[in-house]
């Protein structure tokens, strides 16, 4: 059993990338698998966005391309290659679905079981949809909740140093880095929706005093 892993990591694929290079192996990284590692990374950070995007990643992702990674490819299957289902969900979702609370500079969606049965939602159709609502301006804290048969599912994302990560481990079982972490829910969307609001009057004073920093 070997154990490789770091804090500091913005991706399971930069691991990977330095688990390969540690092993002297660097030379077996063919196009296939630097495409793989690149897309990786490019997801974790949030096409670069997010606050783990480290002066490594940026070396690793060149050291990729030297190696092949099939930058034109990855972009257009990741975000030109949509099906009319995908965005009839997303147009619903961010038409109905999206509640945004301006004075706490926070917005929300759930998607609940109806939702999800409804358009058939399957793995990946809602990849994404979460940065939409923080790229608004004046938002700080954006929080995905969908349904899912075995729990309730939490994408949470933040701007600056509000700490999403915070929340998801407090509140919701689950972790990750600062500006983008994930949690599970066990009970029902609506139940959810209620702790998040409870989460988000405790943190609105932290929210509005974010937002006067980035301002």
């Amino acid at each position: 059993t070997y154990l490789y892993w770091s804090t500091d990591a913005a991706a399971t694929c930069q691991l990977i990338y330095h688990l390969i290079c540690e092993f002297d192996d660097r030379k077996a990284i063919k196009k296939k698998c630097a495409t793989s590692l690149y897309v990786g990374m490019l997801t974790d950070t949030g096409t670069f966005r997010h606050s783990n995007t480290t002066a490594d990643v940026h070396i690793t992702v060149g050291n990729l391309f030297e190696l092949g990674a099939d930058h034109d490819q990855v972009f257009r299957k990741l975000f030109d290659t949509n099906t009319e289902r995908r965005l009839r969900i997303l147009g619903h979702i961010l038409c109905n679905e999206m509640v945004v609370l301006p004075k706490s500079h926070t917005a929300y969606y759930v998607i609940n079981e109806e939702v999800n049965k409804k358009f058939g939602i399957q793995t990946g159709d809602t990849e994404g949809i979460v940065n939409y609502a923080l790229s608004m301006d004046g938002i700080i804290f954006v929080v995905l909740i969908s349904w899912s048969k075995e729990f309730t599912k939490l994408s949470l994302r933040s701007k600056g140093s509000f700490p999403a990560s915070e929340i998801a481990q407090k509140y919701y079982n689950g972790g990750g880095h600062l500006n983008a972490s994930g949690g599970r829910f066990d009970g029902s969307t609506d139940d959810a929706r209620s702790l998040l609001e409870k989460v988000i009057e405790e943190y609105s004073p932290r929210l509005k005093e974010e937002y006067k920093k980035l301002k």
